[in-house]
């Protein structure tokens, strides 16, 4: 009877890939219209977003979150989450009108502002443009792989232009999780795979971030800030250059600051095209692949703990993430391959 049971929802989580597109999981039931604290999310680019408000940070953190605080509610900021030059401004154009929609509506709610990668990018460029009146009510930032964290002349991986800097009295509230390594929020990170281990328990970012959250909650904003140490200086253009490949920007990169500075030739050294760079991308994305499965699973297994009744839904949809990650890195090695040939053809 067990194994009869474990066929069924192998198919079951199976059948979503190999049958027709289907529309994403249906939201959530809408939050209250006003509740004590909630968290506005923006997600990284191209990250998974379903079925809430992202797999490497958003999801985790509002359970965590809620887990401390109930009555929690969350926004997914709507913006494309994409390589396009405008993806960063629509979604700080988001932010901006939200809470002051909120504001109007709910005077008496407070709010975090969680952004992860691109999502940070574009919180330090809502912070500049919110209503002075909306600020106060704003009780922490939480941030996970920032650019901005990277210091004050930071520039944008999306467009190259300066990440402005988040005001002083905002600044007194944020915490900033950068995994050392990581190049998109240090100046001298070179793994890539770093930025997507967020996570990842045992690195303890999304307690340690839950807890801070709670205690800024309590404490009206009051708590103080928590930067993070992994600063670092250098130039790490290559291993963003690597990054945006594994995120499907394209060859080189495609478009974003990285690929622009390499284009020009101000950015460090460029890639050749070669089987070693090749196998470079072909690492990272391996890399990349394990991440996402680590995540997927770990989300899969959260939802049979809580007993909900469609985890194995849920699980299905994460494996159809990780199999899309899968095809990124299939076509890295079919380019590491023809790499291979370019360079045995050009010795012989």
């Amino acid at each position: 009877m067990l194994q009869r049971r474990a066929w069924v929802l192998l198919l079951a989580a199976l059948k979503p890939i190999f049958a027709r597109p289907q529309p994403a999981p249906a939201p959530q039931a809408p939050a209250p219209a006003c509740s004590p604290l909630e968290l506005v999310i923006a997600r990284g680019t191209t990250e998974p977003l379903n079925p809430s408000y992202g797999l490497v940070v958003g999801d985790p953190l509002f359970d965590a979150v809620k887990a401390l605080i109930p009555d929690v509610t969350g926004y997914k900021v709507d913006y494309p989450a994409s390589f396009a030059i405008e993806s960063r401004d629509l979604g700080a154009a988001d932010v901006v009108k939200h809470l002051a929609t909120q504001l109007a509506k709910c005077p008496q709610q407070k709010y975090v502002l969680v952004g992860y990668s691109q999502g940070g990018d574009l919180m330090h460029t809502a912070a500049v443009k919110l209503d002075p009146a909306v600020k106060p009510k704003i009780v922490a930032l939480v941030m996970f792989g920032d650019p901005g964290n990277k210091g004050p002349n930071a520039l944008s991986p999306l467009n190259c232009d300066k990440v402005p800097v988040f005001p002083a009295d905002l600044a007194a509230k944020l915490k900033e999780n950068c995994e050392k390594g990581d190049p998109v929020c240090t100046n001298d990170g070179t793994d890539s795979a770093s930025h997507l281990v967020y996570s990842d328990p045992a690195k303890g970012y999304i307690a340690a971030s839950a807890a801070y959250i709670q205690k800024q909650f309590t404490s009206n904003g009051k708590a103080g800030a928590s930067p993070s140490p992994n600063v670092g200086t250098g130039d790490n253009t290559q291993a963003l250059l690597e990054l945006g490949e594994v995120l499907g920007a394209g060859k080189n990169g495609g478009p974003g600051c990285a690929a622009m500075l390499n284009a020009t030739g101000t950015g460090g050294a460029k890639g050749t095209g070669s089987s070693s760079t090749a196998t470079t991308s072909a690492s990272a994305t391996a890399k990349t692949l394990s991440v996402y499965t680590g995540a997927a699973a770990r989300r899969a297994l959260s939802a049979y703990a809580r007993d909900d009744p469609a985890w194995w839904g849920r699980a299905a949809w994460y494996v159809a993430q990780v199999v899309g990650v899968a095809g990124v890195a299939a076509m890295s090695c079919a380019n590491l391959i023809f790499a291979g040939l370019l360079d045995l053809n050009a010795m012989t």
